[in-house]
């Protein structure tokens, strides 16, 4: 760095706007000085790091009038000041922001004129503006290719100022080191309020299937009682159907009984008949066996008759008990099935509506955990925030100073 200021010092002296071939300093310093004291001293140099740019400010003790040159290989900036002394801020001030390495003074002068030389040296190919406010001189440097922001430094600053510069510049990193902090614990607040609203809407999307299963088995059971209604009235008729085919069965077998005893007594009759035809026949009775035989034959005709009847009306009764008999059992088991489903289906209900109010409750209560800790965390970074205003401004105060 030493090295690169002596090469810096020594090719300044090759160029001088509107003054034309300068001696060097060591020539410079070898010739006697009959040249009128410099009318302009500078007091201080200070570098100041804004958003955007480095903020090189001169002071002196006169309106300053300058001309300035630059040079390339190494890049240079060169602001000479006419008639002015920089023995005051002769010592070099290291930078080192990734735009500007250092800034120097040198000072020329002979019998006629007095320059003090301000050499920014530039690590980059910057834009730069050059302009006398008061008695200053106010180099701005582009900053857009700084490596990190610097502190403001500067020489000839009365040391208090500077300490409480210092100090300012201190708290305010301090602070934007907690502002860095609680951006971080933000982001990581807002991931996990992201993951959070993922399990609520996986939450939501549960609870909405759970109230589907719900509305399907308030179907089912629906459908259930409907079906046990449907087949208690079935088995209503069918027991209905079973006592009149019993009645029927009941009638048929008193007819049958009616008709045994009528057959019953038509067979004595045609037995006496019998015994009497034969008796007949043996006296040679003809009349009166050709009365009997008409008789018998009637009688025999009826019985034929009543034994059929009766015959019919005992099937009729076995078929109206068989059929009584098989619709009760059919009755029976769908009335037992209906049953089972319908305590099956309000199961599957109750256990659908436990299951989707313990969904919600979960989710509320990862809501209620979520908001409580975003809430802290913007708290937090608000009074980081007033904290590290509170550093700038007092930053800038002590600047001013």
């Amino acid at each position: 760095m030493r090295h690169r200021r002596l090469n810096l010092l020594l090719s300044a002296g090759v160029a001088f706007a509107g003054l034309g071939q300068l001696p060097s300093p060591s020539t410079a310093q070898a010739q006697p000085a009959t040249a009128p004291a410099p009318a302009n001293r500078l007091t201080s140099i200070q570098v100041m790091e804004t958003e955007a740019a480095t903020e090189i400010v001169v002071n002196g003790t006169s309106a300053p009038t300058f001309a300035v040159f630059k040079l390339a290989r190494p890049n240079r900036l060169f602001v000479d000041v006419s008639n002015s002394d920089v023995s005051a801020v002769s010592d070099p001030i290291e930078v080192d922001n990734g735009v500007i390495e250092d800034i120097s003074a040198v000072q020329y002068q002979d019998d006629k004129v007095s320059v003090g030389r301000i050499i920014i040296g530039l690590e980059v190919d910057a834009l730069y503006d050059v302009k006398a406010v008061g008695n200053s001189l106010r180099i701005t440097v582009d900053g857009s290719r700084r490596r990190t922001r610097a502190p403001a430094m500067a020489t000839g600053l009365d040391p208090e100022a500077q300490r409480r510069a210092e100090a300012a510049e201190r708290r305010a990193a301090a602070a934007e080191a907690r502002l860095a902090e609680a951006e971080a614990a933000r982001r990581q607040a807002e991931a996990e309020l992201a993951r959070l609203e993922q399990s609520r809407q996986a939450v939501e999307g549960r609870i909405q299937s759970l109230e589907d299963d719900r509305a399907a088995l308030t179907t089912q059971l629906r459908k259930a009682r409907q079906e046990q209604d449907a087949t208690l009235a079935a088995r209503l008729e069918a027991e209905q159907r079973a006592r009149d085919a019993e009645l029927k069965a009941e009638k048929a077998l008193a007819a049958r009984l009616s008709s045994d005893q009528q057959v019953s007594s038509l067979s004595a009759r045609v037995t006496t008949m019998q015994a009497a035809l034969a008796q007949a026949q043996q006296d040679d009775q003809a009349d009166e066996v050709a009365r009997l035989q008409r008789s018998l034959s009637a009688v025999e005709q009826e019985l034929a008759q009543k034994t059929a009847e009766a015959s019919q009306a005992r099937t009729e009764a076995a078929v109206a008990r068989a059929e009584a008999d098989r619709v009760a059992v059919e009755s029976a088991q769908k009335t037992a099935q209906a049953e089972q489903a319908r305590v099956a289906a309000e199961r599957r209900a109750r256990d659908a509506e436990a299951a989707r109010q313990q969904a919600e409750a979960e989710l509320e209560r990862q809501r209620e955990s979520a908001l409580a800790r975003i809430s802290d965390l913007e708290a937090g970074q608000q009074a980081l925030t007033a904290q590290l205003n509170k550093a700038r401004q007092e930053q800038d105060a002590t600047l001013a100073a």
